[in-house]
């Protein structure tokens, strides 16, 4: 219960943000503007992600960055194979504009060799070696693992711009 009302309510429905959507495709809330605005009331849209493929990579933060600022990564896998994985590697090639000196690994969910190479682009590689990272059907809960760094751009990089990378995951 919300202190000054007898009754909260959340309403979780997707947002259209920026697009053009005729009324009856929005879900029911959204057809109808709030009519009791009050200090209390927000909205939230984000993204909901939802895949097939439980591998991914996020970043943060994932807009402004002042200069000078960490980009903080994570990748998780997972073995959605039928048997175990004894090793895992991780590669990420990184944007030229990232000082590939202050790659820092804040945390992993096991043991890992670290490697640079590349010329010109960095190439992050992330060796679980021995991992035995058993399948999901066997036991999802131990099925999964990641790897957490951070890095700073180079405090030549404009304000605004758009730093890419691209991550893969191998299995033996």
């Amino acid at each position: 219960m919300h202190p000054n009302k007898k009754i909260s309510a959340i309403t979780w429905e997707s947002c259209y943000k920026g697009a053009v959507v005729r009324d009856q495709d929005k879900g029911t809330a959204l057809n109808y503007p709030p009519t009791d605005i009050e200090p209390e009331m927000a909205q939230d849209c984000q993204i909901i992600r939802d895949s097939y493929d439980p591998n991914d990579k996020s970043a943060v933060p994932t807009t402004f960055l002042p200069p000078g600022s960490l980009v903080e990564y994570t990748i998780r896998f997972q073995n959605t194979g039928s048997d175990t994985a004894y090793t895992v590697v991780v590669v990420d090639t990184l944007d030229t504009r990232f000082d590939i000196a202050s790659l820092q690994i804040t945390s992993k969910s096991h043991y890992c060799k670290t490697s640079i190479s590349g010329t010109g682009q960095p190439i992050v590689s992330f060796t679980f070696s021995n991992i035995y990272l058993v399948d999901s059907t066997t036991n999802e809960p131990k099925s999964h693992g990641y790897v957490k760094f951070r890095l700073t751009p180079f405090d030549t990089v404009p304000q605004n711009s758009v730093l890419k990378n691209k991550a893969g995951i191998r299995t033996r």
